[in-house]
């Protein structure tokens, strides 16, 4: 898999405590089971599972779970989502003291900024204590009047996770995910690919038998006589819907163009000198096409 950009860290987990002994802080214990998550290989065809995690209150306070910008390392912290149970996670989510509080993460699917690689996320959990006496009864974390002094007790969680953008693996994302790939189900469709006459979008830039590599040469044939006119040609992978269209006729040393495609008479398929107007082959035209005019062409009879 090819090595994704660089995300913006998003998201962390901070846990914040209160209470403690008289005259002395007491930390809040709480406990990350297991350290490490791996969550399933995640597709944008089908909905990122949820990978199982808890944190347990070991203390005698309560802890207080919220989110905290800028505390996640690895790229792709900004598609990871927490969440309790079939919950999502509100901030300063209290956890009671020996509680075993469940938690989740996947990814967000809401996103849809995923690039195929492999990723790993890691979220430090500080423990966060209040000074006896700054609070009464259960403190809250979000009051501005009182500082918690942080622990230099710290637990990591790490988060580890497969994206896969190319089903096809053609080497392009797919469009889904913000790539280039406008068929994932057909590793013959992406950018690198030329186009064909198949009637589909072959080099995704939104046309399909644009400049295809089998496109043929029609020749407008304004006489009606079979050949078309080298002056007025269009490549494309069909003739033209209106007037009449052919392709060169050209067989060995005989041309396959019209040299006067205003006269039904004059064409590859004549022979010089046996047209009604021209019994005497000195009606200086070229009837036949093939550069020779009147008793200068071998096929002259007069």
């Amino acid at each position: 898999m090819r090595v994704p950009a660089p995300h913006v860290p998003a998201l962390a987990l901070a846990l914040a405590g209160c209470g403690g002994l008289t005259g002395e802080p007491h930390a809040v214990l709480a406990e990350v089971t297991p350290l490490e998550v791996t969550i399933p290989v995640s597709t944008y065809a089908a909905p990122p599972r949820f990978t199982s995690f808890q944190i347990r209150n070991d203390g005698l306070s309560k802890l207080y779970i919220t989110a905290a910008a800028d505390r996640a390392e690895g790229d792709g912290a900004d598609l990871l989502v927490f969440r309790q149970a079939q919950r999502t996670l509100a901030p300063y989510t209290p956890v009671s003291p020996n509680q075993t509080f469940p938690m989740e993460v996947t990814l967000d699917p809401r996103t849809w900024r995923w690039a195929t690689g492999d990723y790993e996320v890691t979220f430090p959990f500080e423990t966060l204590y209040f000074w006896q006496g700054q609070a009464v009864d259960e403190p809250d974390p979000r009051r501005t009047d009182v500082e918690p002094v942080p622990t230099a007790e710290l637990q990591e969680l790490l988060v580890r996770f497969s994206i896969d953008c190319d089903l096809d693996d053609d080497g392009y994302d797919a469009t889904q995910c913000g790539g280039l790939d406008c068929n994932d189900q057909d590793a013959k469709a992406n950018p690198d690919t030329p186009e064909t006459c198949n009637g589909r979008d072959d080099d995704c830039d939104g046309t399909a038998d644009e400049a295809a590599i089998d496109a043929k040469d029609f020749y407008e044939d304004r006489d009606g006589d079979g050949y078309g006119d080298p002056e007025r040609k269009v490549v494309a992978c069909a003739a033209p819907a209106a007037g009449a269209w052919v392709t060169d006729r050209s067989t060995g040393d005989k041309p396959g163009l019209d040299c006067d495609d205003s006269d039904g008479q004059v064409n590859p398929e004549r022979i010089e000198g046996f047209q009604p107007s021209d019994a005497a082959c000195k009606d200086l035209r070229d009837n036949d096409c093939d550069g020779k005019v009147d008793l200068a062409d071998p096929g002259c009879t007069p």
